[in-house]
């Protein structure tokens, strides 16, 4: 899973972009792709990705792909998919989170 992120204005930009930086499998956003910052990760990582996803998207719109390809519904299917490598299940994302 890759999670896409930026560019934002938004203040707390420069630190959801540090925290990326310190996870493992970060990248920065290639020429043909339409997000500045890149993080890919293994399901093992679950936990980080969800903190990082609820806070990229919280400023704005968040790319996922899967093997590094865009598929349809993709970002809807993730977060299902991920919660059963979540090491402490907290229940689904509230429907305004996830659909703003």
């Amino acid at each position: 899973m890759t999670l896409g992120f930026g560019p934002s204005s938004d203040p707390a930009y420069p630190e959801l972009v540090r925290r990326a930086q310190a996870m493992a499998g970060y990248r920065a956003g290639g020429e043909l792709e339409p997000f500045e910052h890149a993080v890919e990760n293994a399901p093992g990582k679950a936990d980080e990705m969800l903190g990082l996803y609820r806070s990229a998207r919280a400023l704005g719109p968040v790319t996922v792909l899967v093997n590094r390809q865009k598929l349809p519904y993709g970002e809807e299917l993730w977060l299902p998919l991920m919660w059963f490598f979540l090491e402490a299940y907290r229940g689904p994302i509230p429907f305004k989170e996830a659909s703003s």
